[in-house]
């Protein structure tokens, strides 16, 4: 039957779209990666794979500080506008509100089963959420050194931009709580292995790359797309992106009725109240005190995702309490930041250097750049809290700082690296430390205990839901504010 379909599918092809001149334009392009460039063998297996453990050990640290307010598991936005609470439901059982696949395709149906099966050995909904959601962030990490090998820099530069990746700001954070962003993250990476990957690969690994960005989250399907371009002829990527569209179609539908409140990705309506979380929306609805502003949000895109900020109390939508870092600045008298932060920007920028120069990997070097180009329009207006959607375009920044090996400073990109790593690691430890004291502190409030009136996990009978929410007291805000 597939074949049939091929020859169908190449019969129209090579007759409607062949002669076309996009056609030859596409497939002119060059879409070799370096002939010469690394395949991974046993000892980087092995690399990759303790690099990983690495990653386990620091999101279960992350986790033990986020566990000392167990507000956070349950109240929705008190840590970084996160959404602790649903998340964690929706790992682990198919009842609950599971109306997001309107944005997250099929994650549901690709998760909840492990969840639920980790239930069911005996594991809390919580234990078995956090297990899922570690075991994720350590095969990032994995899967970012594999990717890095295949750019052809040695294993100790491997190991090198890989604890860069594992203290960032995104991965320390959002290691240590319950999060759909790493399993998203997962879903990026696999594009960036897969566009650097040397050796050819059957189309069905690239429809299920395909299938896994755009199942996860919607807008992350641009990933697997550019990637797929990059690598593939027009006749093939036009098949690919079929299949995998249509792969998610059928899964969605499948999905529907095994899950509670579930809605199809394909339906107009939910996909167009996403325009409600836009900046300038939320500015117009008067729901956002911070305001828009384009160029607070690329530096929380490629500076704050890498060197935390402090987290402060915004009161939003006139009756939530939330922490956010989207317009915080360097903390007075701590010098840790500053130092990171710059080192950061010449390493970036040496990045990017080696990205243009360095001609055998221009075919990755091309792809990661639309990729982040895209990332960068969507989340210059996308989200009140940009960081929250670090994992989306943390790995794509990083792997632009590895090509600093490659350009003529690579040694000054080292010493920037290691730089970044240690005065960034501290800052980025003690910006989480702090926003857990924060949370807590949120907590405790009245308002935000009546704003959050039901138990998304379930641990606990839900308490009575309030008819509705009493003005917010400035004082909340002062009582909780950081100094």
């Amino acid at each position: 039957m597939f074949s049939t379909f091929s020859n169908i599918y190449s019969k129209y092809y090579d007759k409607y779209v062949e002669p076309h001149p996009v056609n030859a334009l596409w497939d002119r392009l060059d879409r070799k990666v370096a002939d010469d460039a690394t395949t991974l063998s046993r000892a980087d297996i092995i690399l990759c794979a303790v690099m990983g453990i690495i990653g386990i050990v620091i999101s279960l640290w992350a986790f033990a500080q986020t566990q000392r307010v167990p507000g956070i598991n349950t109240y929705m936005s008190i840590f970084l506008q996160s959404d602790v609470g649903r998340v964690a439901e929706n790992l682990v059982t198919p009842s609950g509100n599971h109306s997001r696949t309107a944005v997250h395709p099929i994650s549901s149906i690709l998760l909840t089963p492990i969840g639920y099966v980790l239930t069911a050995i005996g594991l809390s909904p919580i234990a078995a959420a956090k297990a899922m959601t570690v075991a994720i962030c350590g095969a990032n990490v994995a899967l970012f050194a594999a990717t890095v090998r295949l750019l052809g820099l040695p294993r100790f530069a491997v190991a090198l931009f890989t604890a860069l990746f594992m203290v960032s700001a995104c991965f320390v954070f959002w290691g240590s709580v319950i999060e759909l962003f790493p399993f998203a993250g997962f879903t990026i990476i696999l594009s960036l292995f897969l566009l650097a990957y040397t050796r050819p690969l059957k189309a069905v690994w690239w429809v299920v790359l395909n299938v896994l960005t755009l199942g996860i989250t919607t807008t992350n399907w641009t990933a697997g797309l550019i990637a797929t371009a990059a690598r593939h002829r027009l006749k093939s990527f036009f098949a690919i992106a079929t299949i995998a569209l249509g792969a998610v179609g059928v899964l969605a539908v499948v999905q529907h009725p095994l899950f509670e409140k579930s809605a199809y990705f394909f339906n107009p309506i939910p996909l167009m109240r996403e325009t409600n979380f836009t900046q300038p929306s939320m500015q117009a609805k008067g729901d956002y005190k911070a305001g828009w502003n384009p160029l607070t949000n690329l530096r929380s895109l490629y500076v704050t995702t890498v060197v935390a900020m402090p987290s402060e109390v915004e009161q939003q939508n006139t009756i939530e309490l939330v922490t956010t870092n989207q317009t915080s600045g360097f903390p007075k008298g701590e010098i840790s930041p500053v130092i990171a932060t710059a080192a950061w920007v010449v390493l970036f920028g040496l990045g990017v250097w080696g990205a243009i120069s360095h001609r055998p990997l221009r075919t990755v070097a091309i792809g990661v750049g639309v990729m982040l180009a895209f990332q960068t329009l969507l989340h210059s207006v996308y989200g009140e809290v940009t960081f929250l959607y670090s994992w989306h375009f943390m790995p794509m920044i990083l792997l632009v700082a590895a090509f600093s090996w490659f350009s003529r400073y690579r040694w000054v990109a080292v010493a920037m690296a290691v730089i970044v790593i240690v005065f960034g690691g501290i800052n980025n430890v003690h910006r989480l430390q702090a926003t857990v004291t924060t949370a807590g502190c949120l907590s405790q409030l009245n308002s935000v205990k009546t704003y959050q009136s039901w138990d998304l996990i379930k641990t606990e009978p839900s308490s009575d839901v309030a008819k509705s929410y009493p003005p917010l007291d400035p004082a909340d805000i002062k009582q909780c504010q950081p100094l």
